[in-house]
């Protein structure tokens, strides 16, 4: 992870698991549909923010197909079928002064095959990013 002054930093056990891309886009859509109704139920100005984080989201996963953790260089392995269709899901923190920043990953992955695969958790794919990578996009 970078900070917003540059500076580099490395998330040590940090648990990563795996789940099926049908179930966690079934969940999804789920709660997607559960949010939009309690915001028009609501009907304020101010959408609810807790819809909008990623432990709203995370706080559903369930059960992972496998599971994992980094090493003090932020480094894993996890095992990942040849074929189907998958989601690596990771959360982390970090205090930093008086406040906790909070970290959210939820990136498909398939193998399509092939023997292995690198799959990075940075600042470029977090749930927060603009980017295209992430299954969902929170404020956090």
């Amino acid at each position: 992870m970078s900070t917003k002054g540059g500076e580099n930093f490395k998330l040590g056990a940090v648990e990563v698991a795996l789940f099926a891309r049908d179930d966690i886009d079934g969940l999804l859509a789920g709660l997607k549909t559960y949010a939009d109704t309690e915001i028009q139920q609501q009907r304020r100005s101010v959408k609810p923010a807790n819809y909008y984080y990623g432990a709203f989201y995370f706080g559903f996963l369930g059960f992972p197909i496998q599971k994992t953790e980094t090493d003090a260089d932020g480094k894993f392995v996890i095992q990942v079928p040849q074929s189907g269709r998958f989601v690596i899901a990771a959360q982390a923190k970090r205090s930093v002064g008086d406040d906790t920043e909070h970290y959210y990953w939820l990136q498909p992955v398939s193998l399509n095959g092939q023997q292995q695969l690198t799959q990075n958790l940075s600042n470029n794919n977090l749930t927060s990013t603009t980017g295209i990578s992430s299954l969902i996009h929170t404020m956090d």
